[in-house]
């Protein structure tokens, strides 16, 4: 009964050619733009969420007050990551990252390139996000200077498909690094995509363009605590903010009236805070407000489409009615209907080349509610 009714339905369908392609267009056209719509907002909801530890990491932010205004900032000075973990002795982690922007790469002599997303870490940023290693060990290279963790899409740009464990390469004409381990790249969905890991050790005055013990000196590196289970982070800010006020508020060369505060902000809303630029130069926050904005906007996409259909179904089976001289020519097209009267009536020609349509049409806006 199937097959003589899926060949009523064509039979019926090609008759109407233009109905036909205008209704499988516009429900195309909703369904594409509703999926579109909401696998964009899973992707920008899903910022950071993938990290086992994503509810009790924390960034630390800073904010300078000057001339009755606020400043709100994601970038710490380096040496607040040792402060913090003279201070917190409880937290389980404490890390400080330093990125990079376009380095010169040299792996040989005649194989240069402009690489991005590099990013300076100590071994707790192993403790603190998902780093999945393929090769090495990731917190012996994190732990030892002039080496560096590479993600496989970098280790073959480099180096093809040769085992790039214990290759050397220079980073800006100042670093010579050993490649010592190879991890996954790094998901889509994260503020901090490095290309590479390399360790914070690495890291000197030279390079970094200032004194590393300097407080007021900042350079898009981040500070990243994880908290112990059920700690309260609003609970900490006293402590926390003793630690500028000891090494930055009371320095006597600060500009009178000018101070600066810390704030813990979590990590899970890093992508949705603006006033702290995201995730910096790599990835910027978005507004949630455009995201309140699409979420309606798919919620309508998915549904008039099948609102439309629904109607011109409906529609035909009410003239299906009149010809056959029923004496109730919507009971029909009623949801609630007695079973019996469909029963009868879902063999007729006139009505069976409509019902898949119709339920079908039915489940979408019952899936939505």
């Amino acid at each position: 009964m199937t097959l003589p009714s899926f060949r009523i339905a064509v039979r019926r369908l090609t008759r109407q050619k233009l109905g036909t392609t205008l209704h499988v267009m516009g429900l195309t056209l909703g369904l594409s733009v509703c999926l579109l719509i909401g696998l964009y907002l899973h992707h920008e909801l899903s910022y950071d969420t993938y990290h086992t530890h994503a509810e009790r990491i924390y960034r630390v932010n800073q904010t300078w007050i000057f001339s009755g205004e606020r400043h709100d900032h994601f970038s710490t000075p380096v040496p607040l990551a040792d402060a913090i973990r003279d201070e917190f002795p409880e937290f389980e982690a404490v890390s400080h990252v330093h990125p990079d922007y376009d380095a010169l790469i040299e792996v040989g002599p005649k194989r240069k390139f402009i690489q991005d997303h590099v990013l300076f870490a100590d071994a707790d940023f192993l403790n603190l996000f998902d780093v999945h290693m393929i090769e090495g060990n990731g917190f012996t290279v994190l732990n030892t200077p002039n080496q560096v963790i590479l993600t496989r899409s970098v280790a073959e740009k480099f180096y093809g498909k040769e085992d790039p464990i214990g290759k050397t390469f220079k980073l800006k004409d100042k670093l010579d690094l050993t490649v010592g381990g190879v991890a996954e790249d790094f998901p889509a969905n994260t503020h901090l995509p490095a290309s590479m890991l390399i360790s914070f050790s690495s890291l000197t005055s030279e390079y970094y363009g200032a004194p590393l013990t300097q407080w007021g000196m900042v350079s898009g590196g981040e500070t990243l605590v994880m908290l112990p289970p059920g700690e309260d982070a609003a609970g900490l800010q006293p402590r926390l903010q003793s630690i500028y006020d000891r090494n930055l508020n009371n320095d006597p060369n600060l500009p009178a009236g000018e101070t600066c505060e810390l704030s813990l902000q979590p990590l899970l809303k890093v992508h949705f805070e603006e006033q702290y630029r995201g995730g910096g130069e790599w990835v910027k926050a978005i507004n949630p407000k455009w995201l309140w904005f699409l979420a309606p906007s798919d919620w309508v996409f998915w549904r008039w489409p099948a609102l439309i259909l629904l109607i011109s179904v409906r529609h035909k089976l009410y003239n299906a009615a009149k010809k056959l001289g029923s004496g109730n020519r919507w009971a029909p097209v009623k949801v609630n209907c007695c079973w019996p009267f469909y029963r009868k009536r879902c063999c007729c020609p006139d009505y069976r080349e409509f019902w898949p349509i119709y339920w079908y049409s039915l489940a979408c806006l019952r899936s939505t509610v």
